[in-house]
């Protein structure tokens, strides 16, 4: 049985009508009940709440609670001013009536344990329990005389109350939904022939035309709408028209290739290279003829995954299309260039594969730019992070001192401005010790910003010959101590040769300084090159140098591995080691300014071991070595 499209629109749409509707007051009269039941705990809860201010009030007059007289009345008038109670009660802890509404009832107690329970536990509680095969809600309110809970109200409300509320809105709602149900189909039914099914027969009829009297029939359609059926028209006319012309020319279709900017690739089912436009071998660096009859491997690495091959192919094939990937093609010349890939998989008749188009973008830039971006983030963290340190350190630390040169220096002038004794004189060292002591503060943290503000551009640097210089300049240091600096083959890289000076200067002189008292320094230079993976996966691995300085020295404990590299941060007193604490601070920075990082293993009286990782090369793009 052949049904029509009509039939089978109304038919759907009746289903989404009945669901809807059906839905809709299922959801509607749910939410009326939970709204009501919400307003009758609420309403039930204020009169309990009532009836127990007027009890409280007169238990506040010392009367016990089974004293007041004729409060049956009281729970009988409440049952009768709010219909939808059906009883009232006062309890004791127990669940047994003290007071109640039901003058047919005798005294006793409740029998649920769930209710008693609650009334026990002195909370207020709204309780779910069934009576007599009916189902109430309790509203339990305590009652105490300011110090002891001594029963509580009991409020109940049967659920049939709720039900004979609920039930007649959601009738009405039926009634309405089902008049807006017949109205609504007639409507639709209507819709639908004039819009739909008519212009379609008018379609149909046409294209059978077609059909009987082959492309030379001009079969036109005459549809006065400008809804998809109209364009549906629009379209067939201009079909039917281009049925008696010629078929789109290689030429056409050649020179719309030749125009696309990005590269295009069209390869076979053999992954050879079949097809491809100007711009293809522009980007790569081919000639066209270098390119045609390869395998498409050629444009990648030859370690790379090609992303519609191998274990990708499976995958690829079943979605029929990649968009905007992310890889990397191989010039001819070698170099890597990104790009954003899309591909797609042109099907034969029997749906087998008969070719995949590939085009192929351009984004060196991009990434050039976002590499710029990354970089200027972290200088400007690493900045106000920075300046945050400053402004804290110019606002607490160097105040120090100067409190003590005014703070003497005032002593001074009012105590001894005539004759100076020996305190007199003790305030004046003071004062000395305290300005030679802020001086040295100062020009320590003028030494740890000058590593920012005065960097030069990097050159080749050998640190061999660095390292040689630092310790001639530090031979008395060495002499003194009885101590030995072992410097290994070091590697030449891009730095800045000041810096450098600075960083040897202050790791080998850290050694010579925090050496065991019985054990002279024996300190060791060396360094390892290594490979390291950029977070671009189009660029080659960095070279990276792991400098390291060891000593035999006093160690450091493991929770101050992070803290010595602070400005100003010392483990030892002054007294005991010379110093500000700025050296591992200087050297940090330093680090990170030749785009490196330092870390520290150490082991208490055993030695600390410095390790220092530079790249060999520094990056030309996206990076701040020519910043000042």
């Amino acid at each position: 049985m052949q049904v029509s499209l009509r039939t089978k629109i109304v038919m759907i749409i009746v289903l989404v009508l009945i669901l809807t509707i059906g839905i809709t007051d299922i959801v509607n009269s749910i939410n009326f009940r939970n709204n009501y039941v919400e307003a009758l705990k609420t309403n039930s809860f204020t009169i309990g709440k009532e009836l127990k201010m007027q009890l409280e009030r007169l238990l506040s007059l010392n009367l016990s609670i089974d004293e007041i007289l004729d409060y049956d009345t009281q729970c009988r008038q409440v049952v009768k001013e709010y219909p939808m109670l059906s009883f009232a009660a006062v309890t004791d802890m127990n669940g047994k009536f003290i007071y109640h509404s039901d003058s047919t009832v005798e005294d006793g107690s409740y029998c649920n344990s769930v209710l008693v329970k609650v009334i026990s536990e002195g909370n207020d509680r709204v309780v779910v329990y069934k009576e007599k095969n009916r189902k109430h809600y309790g509203f339990v309110i305590p009652v105490s005389d300011g110090q002891v809970t001594l029963g509580a109200i009991v409020l109940e409300l049967p659920q049939d109350a709720i039900d004979s509320k609920v039930l007649v809105p959601f009738a009405y709602s039926l009634l309405i939904s089902f008049v807006f149900f017949i109205i609504s189909i007639l409507l639709i039914t209507m819709a639908i022939a004039r819009w739909i099914t008519t212009p379609l027969n008018v379609l149909d009829q046409a294209t059978q035309s077609i059909i009987r009297s082959g492309t030379e029939a001009s079969a036109r359609i005459n549809v006065q709408s400008s809804d998809e059926n109209g364009r549906l028209s629009n379209s067939f006319n201009k079909m039917s028209e281009a049925l008696q012309k010629t078929t789109v020319s290689k030429v056409y279709v050649d020179r719309i290739i030749a125009s696309i900017t990005d590269a295009l690739y069209v390869i076979d089912a053999e992954m050879k290279i079949c097809t491809i436009n100007e711009a293809s071998a522009k980007m790569t660096g081919y000639a066209d003829s270098e390119l045609l009859g390869q395998v498409v491997t050629i444009l990648f690495g030859p370690d790379q995954i090609v992303p519609f091959m191998g274990d990708n192919l499976a995958g690829f094939l079943a979605s029929g299309k990649l968009h905007n990937h992310e890889t990397v093609f191989m010039r001819k010349d070698g170099q890597k260039m990104p790009v954003l890939l899309s591909c797609s998989v042109m099907d034969d008749a029997s749906g087998n594969v008969k070719s995949i188009v590939i085009t192929a973008k351009d984004i060196t830039d991009r990434k050039l730019i976002e590499d710029a971006l990354v970089s200027q983030t972290r200088k400007l963290t690493r900045s106000n992070t920075e300046l945050k340190e400053f402004v804290y350190i110019a606002s607490h630390d160097l105040q120090e001192p100067l409190r003590k040169m005014c703070a003497f220096s005032d002593r001074v002038i009012n105590k001894y401005s005539s004759v100076l004794d020996d305190n007199g004189k003790d305030y004046l060292e003071r004062i000395i010790n305290a300005g030679v002591r802020m001086q040295t503060l100062i020009n320590d943290l003028l030494s740890y910003s000058r590593v920012t503000t005065k960097a030069k551009a990097f050159n080749t640097v050998e640190l061999n010959k660095i390292a040689d210089d630092v310790v001639s300049d530090l031979q008395i240091r060495i002499e003194q101590t009885n101590g030995t600096v072992d410097v290994g083959l070091l590697p030449t890289i891009e730095a800045e040769p000041t810096q450098m000076r600075q960083l040897f200067q202050n790791m080998i002189g850290n050694g010579l300084k925090f050496h065991r008292p019985d054990t002279p320094p024996q300190i060791k230079v060396y360094a390892t090159i290594r490979g390291q993976k950029t977070e671009n996966s189009w660029e080659d691995e960095l070279e990276i140098c792991d400098l390291t300085f060891q000593d035999n020295g006093i160690g450091i404990e493991e929770q101050y591995h992070k803290r010595i590299f602070g400005v100003f941060q010392r483990l030892h007193g002054k007294d005991e080691y010379e110093g500000t604490g700025v050296g591992l601070a200087i050297c940090q920075k330093i680090v990170e300014q030749h785009n490196g990082e330092i870390k520290v293993e150490s082991t208490m009286g055993v030695g600390t071991k410095f390790i220092l990782s530079l790249p060999v090369k520094q990056k030309k793009h996206g990076d701040e070595q020519n910043e000042n």
